[in-house]
């Protein structure tokens, strides 16, 4: 493995080295096709009878740089690098233009004035002194050398006026033709435009209708609003000012626009209001309906909690006397007279009806005699006992049955949701109204579902029925 990882380090470092060979490679390629270019250019500089640089040869110097073995690519970069000055210049426009033409006039200047010294020692000051004269003008600098180039190198930077030359006259050639191009296209617009209006007048004559539908198309006719329209458009167009129809036009169009916005911001608020003005009413109808069933449930006075309470205490009462409890047995009528009264919604204890569950007492309770039977064991008779708590058993589920299906139409007409609605179940365990069950009926004995049941379901009525899969009712569903 120390091998193997030896060798691949070595595969690597040789990949890196050839990598640097060929990039040393292509950049003395480089610099020597820069090299090519630089010897060439003074070949196809352009002069006028002065000796001023006035313009540059391109396609012959690219020609024969091609010729030399100077790299395609570096050869349209360059053209590429000319084109896009020339392009830069003309967008600037004949201002730019002239500035720099000035400014390579000034730089051809200062060039000939060190050129033209004999004297070495003067013509190096003077090369010193030039240097930031052309920075100034804006031209690099960078790459002039520290001493004088001689005649040689002052014909190779001769050879850049003239690039630049070139590239100012090609800026300008496409600057006058962009503006030809343009006055052109002006022209015709305008030209356009002005048999445009006047096709639009001669329409007008002939049709008037043509351009007044368009005012009725906004505003319907007989109003106000399209009768003072079509009035401007129709002056705009006796006096031939076409502009001026299109603005009424177009003022019509924007009134249109804003009318129709008002309307619509006018709907949207009376719809707003009239939302919150429902949702008012069904917050104040189910704040009702939760009043009315927590009085039906839980009144101290008349709520089935309240009558439960009695009822319990009466079958507790009735319990104990079973037992021997002779306060029990003596309290049993009272409390069963309580819970009937209860029942009923009375809550007061009157001596009558007490007498009534006692001497006179027949079939609902018996005789006196077997109701209060102390002198022999203190206790109550079993059959009165029993009949007494299943009246009392009745009462309840008489009581509670009454109550679910007004609870139920309570809920449903105050838009309750019955799955969140909480009741007294029978017995007085919390529940909901969708799971309540109420009375007897609830009570059938389990048995087998009818055919074709596959699932049950909550009713309207508050009770599981059982639903095939079609959801089609099949019939009460006995409670688990």
């Amino acid at each position: 493995m120390g091998d193997v990882s030896k060798l691949m380090a070595l595969k690597s470092m040789m990949g890196q080295q050839q990598l640097q060979s060929q990039e040393i490679q292509q950049h003395e390629l480089d610099l020597q096709d820069q090299q090519t270019l630089r010897a060439l250019a003074p070949k196809y500089l352009q002069k006028d009878s002065n000796g001023r640089p006035t313009g540059f040869d391109a396609d012959n110097y690219f020609n024969d740089a091609l010729s030399q073995g100077v790299n395609p690519k570096t050869i349209a970069q360059t053209r590429n690098l000319m084109a896009e000055a020339s392009k830069n210049l003309a967008q600037a426009g004949t201002a730019q233009i002239d500035l720099q033409k000035a400014k390579n006039e000034r730089a051809y200047q200062i060039g000939e004035g060190v050129r033209s010294l004999t004297d070495p020692v003067a013509q190096q000051a003077a090369y010193e002194d030039a240097k930031p004269q052309i920075a100034e003008l804006g031209l690099d600098t960078t790459k002039m050398p520290p001493q004088y180039p001689g005649d040689a190198g002052m014909k190779q930077w001769e050879a850049t006026l003239g690039v630049h030359a070139q590239v100012l006259s090609d800026a300008e050639t496409l600057a006058k033709t962009n503006a030809s191009n343009s006055k052109a296209a002006l022209d015709q617009a305008n030209a356009f435009l002005a048999q445009n209006k006047a096709d639009v007048i001669n329409l007008y004559r002939q049709n008037p209708n043509a351009l007044l539908s368009q005012i009725d198309a906004i505003f319907p006719p007989q109003t106000a609003q399209n009768s003072r329209y079509r009035f401007g458009v129709q002056q705009a167009l006796a006096t031939g000012d076409v502009d001026a129809a299109k603005e009424w036009i177009k003022q019509a169009s924007n009134e249109k626009a804003g009318l129709e916005k008002e309307s619509f911001t006018q709907n949207a608020e009376n719809v707003r209001q009239a939302l919150n003005r429902q949702a008012m009413q069904s917050n104040e109808l189910q704040k009702s309906g939760l009043n009315s069933l927590d009085k039906m449930f839980t009144d101290p006075q008349h709520g089935y909690s309240q009558f439960l309470a009695q009822a319990n205490s009466t079958k507790t009462a009735l319990a104990d006397a079973k037992d021997g409890n002779e306060l029990a047995a003596s309290l049993a009528p009272l409390m069963t007279v309580l819970g009937v009264n209860s029942f009923a919604g009375i809550h007061r204890v009157n001596p009558q009806e007490i007498a009534a569950a006692g001497p006179a007492v027949g079939s609902l309770y018996r005789r006196a005699n077997t109701i209060l039977d102390k002198a022999v064991s203190g206790s109550m008779n079993e059959d009165t006992r029993k009949e007494m708590g299943a009246v009392i058993d009745g009462l309840i589920e008489a009581k509670h049955a009454s109550l679910v299906p007004s609870a139920q139409m309570v809920a449903r007409n105050a838009g309750l949701d019955p799955s969140k609605t909480s009741v007294l179940d029978k017995d007085g365990s919390m529940t909901t109204l969708d799971k309540v069950v109420a009375g007897p009926a609830a009570k059938t004995t389990a048995s087998a579902p009818p055919a074709g049941a596959t699932h049950t379901a909550m009713g309207s009525d508050g009770q599981r029925h059982y639903t095939n899969a079609k959801g089609e009712d099949l019939g009460i569903a006995p409670s688990q």
